[in-house]
């Protein structure tokens, strides 16, 4: 399957059946409908976006990386803990406002404007910075030397910010469209704060549904009419099992929670052995925080899901653990081959259930980026290397 296969078919809505209770009130509302297929194609369109970007990001040629987003560079290194909270700097360039970092500092903030030339050239985090330079002059959170020129300072911060934009993982697009997204309302912000796994343009849809005297209520309780609050909890459910299967398909390495799934899915496979035992674990000695088969099998080989800087995705990950008569009886080949299969599985309406009434598991690894804005990310002088801090890995058990 291609990448583009797959971004098609990522971007469907699921059956509103799998998310296992009443939808007929969901059903009676199209305009939320219309608004669950927006947020499926807006998802599908930022993960293609980021593609975009990682290849502009990695890229030496200022023809290329010159075409990198302004918005994403200047997120992803907020987000690295490479932008300061204080002080506050606002990025502007081409008619527009890029970055303004509104909740770091209430001082007034260092306006950055960016002329055609500097953008066209591919100069923003050069400018940056520049900026930065001022209050930091060894730029200490940045890779690279101290005496090293700010172009070539840039140039490394672009291949790091590159490097992490390129692992797929499911909270960063969350984060992502959190943070592209408009201003939205009171209210909006409301339903937001109660049902957090919403998007703006859903909840934005549920509070245009409110008449007045229910508008009132809702704003001097804080709860959603029973309607509105059942409808909610459907889309709630929904986008997190649209989410699982988007972190399965395209993390590398997936979230935990995805992975629980994933094993799911595997069960479901013709060939596949029952009683195959699989325990997922936060760490290496860890009690297991789920698992499938049969807990009294023998103990067999380990499956790891290591740190963020191992590329694998979770069929590459399981593939690599099964023996050959295992992968024979799958009547399976490789690993895209696993893929074409758990995607093609359906798992059954009772299991999905169960998985989407349990809280979700979060993984409690660090990623470099995490250990940078902890003030950990800097060696010798350098920039940290990939999973430098990473310590903690998910791993499992394959038992037959």
């Amino acid at each position: 399957m291609t990448d583009e296969t797959r971004t098609t078919s990522a971007a469907t809505p699921l059956p509103s059946s799998s998310v296992g209770v009443s939808c007929q009130s969901l059903m009676q509302s199209q305009p939320l409908l219309t608004s669950l297929l927006h947020y499926t194609r807006l998802r599908a369109r930022m993960r293609q976006h980021l593609g975009m970007f990682v290849e502009q990001m990695k890229s030496t040629d200022p023809l290329v990386y010159s075409h990198a987003d302004p918005r994403y560079q200047l997120y992803f290194m907020k987000h690295c803990g490479f932008l300061p909270d204080a002080p506050r700097l606002q990025v502007l360039g081409g008619g527009q406002v890029y970055f303004d970092d509104l909740i770091a500092s209430s001082t007034p903030p260092i306006r950055l404007p960016l002329s055609e030339q500097q953008l066209a050239r591919g100069e923003v985090l050069e400018e940056v910075l520049r900026v930065l330079q001022r209050s930091d002059p060894t730029l200490q959170k940045i890779p690279g030397e101290e005496g090293e020129t700010l172009a070539v300072r840039a140039g490394k911060l672009r291949e790091t910010l590159g490097r992490y934009a390129g692992c797929f993982r499911r909270e960063r697009i969350d984060a992502l469209m959190q943070a592209l997204a408009r201003q939205v309302c009171r209210d909006v912000r409301s339903v937001l704060d109660a049902c957090p796994h919403l998007s703006a343009p859903i909840a934005q849809r549920l509070v245009a549904t409110l008449n007045p005297e229910q508008l009132r209520a809702f704003r001097s309780s804080g709860l959603l009419p029973q309607v509105q609050a059942e409808q909610a909890r459907v889309c709630e459910r929904f986008i997190r099992e649209f989410c699982l299967y988007e972190d399965l398909q395209y993390g590398t390495p997936p979230a935990l929670d995805s992975m629980r799934l994933g094993l799911r899915l595997l069960e479901t496979l013709p060939g596949w052995e029952s009683g195959t035992r699989i325990e997922l674990k936060q760490q290496l000695g860890g009690a297991p925080v789920d698992a499938i088969g049969i807990e009294t099998a023998e103990p067999g080989r380990m499956l790891e899901v290591p740190a963020q800087e191992d590329r694998r995705d979770f069929y590459t990950l399981v593939w690599d653990a099964l023996r050959p008569q295992e992968r024979s009886r799958l009547h399976l080949s490789n690993p895209e081959q696993l893929r074409a299969a758990v995607e093609a599985a359906v798992l059954p309406e009772t299991q999905m259930n169960s998985l989407l009434e349990s809280p979700p598991v979060e993984d409690v690894t660090r990623d470099l980026f995490e250990s940078i804005t902890l003030g950990r990310g800097r060696t010798n002088g350098r920039g940290a290397e990939p999973g430098q801090h990473t310590r903690n890995r998910v791993d499992g058990r394959i038992n037959s």
